[in-house]
């Protein structure tokens, strides 16, 4: 309602609630006398508690499912009166759901942490950040696999080339970058195609084929300037996405995901070159390089897929994306100056 600039909101919204679940309805114009008379009759009929109604009087709350100190009508009157300070005083997190941020049961706040340890295993908490904690330890524990894959290169016998640190640094960016953007676009898509799994086809296999396909293309690129043109790429879809996308859900299905598709072979394909760009630059074939290559570049990725979850949950799927544009930056920059000249 703010987002549409409406005034007057209490004569706008209804609310109302059974024990176990509450109903927001929302109108365009003020509620007619005889549409709140419809209501509250539909309220009566089936056993319902108003929160929010115009006119709403203390005998009407708290009257069929009932609970010690009803807290929802002064709850909804201080979100219509004063929502960002309530927003940023409230325990847990209540503010609203968008498009970039479609996480309808993310509570969790950081100060919650104490608590939310303390009770840990003893009780159970709808609105607790114990589901979101376990991120945090899945993030620690891919840190620690990663580390181990890392170190993996230097206990075979044909490591005799270690990597530069800026090499190490460059295959980083890329399989952070390269997760970032996945899973960012990835849950973007999930809108337009309708279901998560549909997404998931389309996305991961256009940018798997077309990122094949820029690899193979590859060894026509003499330049770092395809990273830079990557990154720009990834900075442009995080800001012209979240536009362009609302245009395509009226269209048929079939149009959704062809638009999906010509949408990721750009992105995808240019996914695909700074790899073995970087192979033939920081490791001039040697098998050792090699594998410390691959090796940084999945525990990146790995690491970063969980970081992407926490980021778009806390931050926005715009964010997540964002940071794909600054791992491949990073790599770039990495690129810039390389230890080994690039192959002929």
């Amino acid at each position: 309602m703010d987002h549409l600039g409406l005034e007057e909101v209490p004569s706008r919204l209804a609310a109302y609630r059974s024990l176990r679940t509450s109903t927001v309805l929302v109108s365009t114009r003020p509620w007619t006398p005889a549409e709140l008379a419809i209501i509250r009759a539909y309220l009566e009929r089936n056993g319902y508690d108003p929160i929010a109604l115009p006119g709403l009087t203390e005998g009407e709350v708290n009257r069929f499912n009932r609970i010690p100190d009803d807290p929802y009508p002064a709850l909804f009157r201080s979100l219509v009166a004063e929502r960002p300070s309530l927003e940023r005083s409230y325990p847990y997190r209540i503010d609203p759901p968008t498009d970039d941020r479609p996480f309808f049961f993310h509570f969790f706040r950081w100060a919650q942490t104490p608590e939310v340890l303390a009770a840990l295993g003893r009780t159970w908490q709808p609105f607790g950040g114990s589901g979101y904690l376990v991120l945090l330890a899945l993030a620690a524990l891919m840190l620690i696999l990663g580390m181990l894959l890392v170190a993996l290169p230097a206990l075979s016998r044909r490591a005799a080339g270690r990597l530069s640190a800026r090499g190490g640094l460059y295959f980083g960016c890329l399989g952070a970058g390269f997760l970032f953007v996945e899973l960012s676009v990835l849950q973007r898509l999930t809108l337009p195609l309708e279901r998560p799994s549909i997404a998931f086809a389309v996305v991961v296999s256009t940018l798997l084929l077309t990122s094949g396909l820029g690899s193979a293309f590859s060894d026509r690129v003499r330049t770092d300037r395809s990273v830079l043109i990557l990154s720009a790429v990834v900075f442009l879809g995080a800001a012209v996405l979240p536009a362009v996308l609302p245009v395509t859900l009226g269209w048929n299905f079939g149009s959704r995901v062809l638009a999906a598709i010509l949408m990721l072979l750009p992105l995808g394909f240019l996914m695909g070159i700074p790899f073995p760009l970087g192979l033939r630059t920081f490791t001039a074939g040697e098998a050792g390089r090699i594998g410390w290559a691959w090796s940084i570049n999945g525990a990146a990725s790995g690491v970063a897929g969980v970081l992407a979850a926490m980021a778009a949950i806390d931050v926005g799927l715009r964010a997540v994306m964002v940071l794909g544009g600054l791992a491949y930056f990073g790599a770039w920059l990495a690129l810039r100056r390389p230890a080994i000249a690039v192959a002929p």
